[in-house]
Parts: C-alpha cells; sequence; structure tokens
C-alpha cells in the first residue's frame, strides 16, 4: 500500500517526495539470489546446531558388532546414550564433564584407534582387574566365570556366562576354535578396560586390539531401536524393534 500524502504547497510536495524516496530505500526488498543465501546460511546453522546437540547427547547407529552376534544381529540399529559417562565437547571426545564410569557387563561403543574403526563391545575388566581366558572361559581376579542353559545355536554352544554377579549369552564355536581362546591373565591398566565380544570365538577385541582407553569410550548402548534384516529383501524385524540388549 502506498502512503498518500496531502499538502497545499511546493515545498511540502518536495518534503515528501524525499520522504517517500527514504522510505522507499529503506523497504526496498533484498534481491532474490542474496534473500536465498540468507535462507541457506540460517538452515545450515540451524543443522549444524542440531547435529552438535545430538552428537553430545545420543545417537542410533547401524551395528556392525561382528563378534557379538549372539546379542547383536546384522541389521540391528542400536540406541548410543552419549551422556552415560561424559558430557562431551560436541565432536570430540573432550569431556567437559564426567557422570561415572562404565561397569562390568555395559556394552560400549568407542572409536579404536588400534581397529581405526567403531567398535561395539562388553566391558568384562575394570581397571586394576587380573583377567584371562582359558578354553573360552573367562577368569577375573581369580574368580572362574559359571556357564549354565546351554544349547546349540549358529553351529555352536550358547550359554548363560555368570560372573561378579552379572549374567550374560554368549557363544562358543567348538569347531571355530579362535587363536584368542586361551589369553592372559592380563591386568588392567588405569583408565582403560577390557572388552570382549559376546561371540568368544569370532571376535577381535581387547584379546588383540589391547586395553580400550577411557577417553575413546564414545557412550553405552542397551536397546535397538529398529532392525532389517538383510537376508529377506531388509524387510524390517519387528521382534527386535526396541529390543533390550
Amino acid at each position: 500500500l502506498e502512503r498518500l500524502d496531502v499538502g497545499d504547497g511546493d515545498d511540502d510536495d518536495a518534503n515528501d517526495a524525499d520522504d517517500r524516496d527514504a522510505d522507499d530505500d529503506e523497504n526496498t526488498p533484498l534481491p532474490s539470489a542474496l534473500r536465498q543465501a540468507f535462507a541457506r546460511a540460517d538452515i545450515l546453522a540451524a543443522h549444524r546446531a542440531w547435529d552438535a546437540g545430538r552428537e553430545a547427547t545420543d545417537d542410533a547407529q547401524v551395528a556392525r558388532a561382528h563378534g557379538v552376534t549372539v546379542t547383536i544381529v546384522e541389521g540391528d540399529r542400536i540406541l548410543i546414550d552419549k551422556l552415560a559417562f561424559d558430557l562431551n565437547f560436541p565432536l570430540t571426545h573432550t569431556s567437559l564433564y564426567r557422570f561415572g564410569d562404565p561397569a562390568r557387563g555395559d556394552i560400549v561403543v568407542f572409536d579404536s584407534a588400534a581397529a581405526k574403526t567403531r567398535l561395539v563391545k562388553r566391558v568384562m575388566g575394570l581397571p586394576g582387574d587380573i583377567v584371562q581366558v582359558v578354553d573360552n572361559r573367562l577368569i577375573v581376579n581369580g574368580e572362574e566365570a559359571l556357564y549354565s542353559d546351554s544349547r546349540p545355536a549358529q553351529g555352536g554352544v550358547e550359554a548363560t556366562e555368570t560372573i561378579a554377579g552379572f549374567s550374560h549369552r554368549v557363544l562358543m564355536l567348538p569347531n571355530r576354535r579362535s587363536p584368542l581362546a586361551n589369553f592372559g591373565p592380563v591386568t588392567v591398566p588405569p583408565d582403560h578396560y577390557l572388552a570382549l565380544g559376546d561371540s568368544r570365538d569370532n571376535s577381535l577385541d581387547s584379546r588383540y586390539y589391547g586395553f580400550v582407553p577411557r577417553e575413546e569410550i564414545a557412550g553405552r548402548s542397551r536397546n535397538v531401536v529398529l532392525s532389517f534384516d538383510y537376508d529377506n529383501y531388509y524387510l524390517p524385524r519387528a521382534d527386535r524393534f526396541w529390543h533390550r540388549l
């Protein structure tokens, strides 16, 4: 809408014209290309802020947990709680605040410098623990794990492993016995953890790559969010949605 001014003299008309020119300068829209550039900058900034916030709190990733097939199967998309142990500066492993430390039995996600990739393994040795594996049977601080409820599975034997009050399922493959079936004893150094795969004969873990430094741990996983069957046209596995690990 244009402004309608009523004047009764030449000077007033001239002043009104000057005012209109000034208003037009102030209200002239930005060129289309410039408006689009500003819009893209705003969207990019918002996207980066969202990524930074998500990176600092939680994430979901496709599990490439080779060796933990008794617990996590190929095609699982697991939830990573990045606030389980630390509040990190976004996009880094720099801890701003430490909430706690991994416990025995925690499934941790860590960016392994030794493996040059992100790994998903279960913490079985804490700092100061003496850990040994004899014929795939775990021994921690002189306590031998108990194995119960054994049953045939995946060409091997699946059983419940219980040690230090914690129980979980493990898979052993007697016909494909790993050279790592006998390991240690070793003492876990300070600020490090010993992590094992639940499929003991099919896992490259701390027996191969060494101890996990505390600063490499990105978070803890306790749930599968989604799962897709790669061998069946990537159809979803409804029974694994929000499955407890």
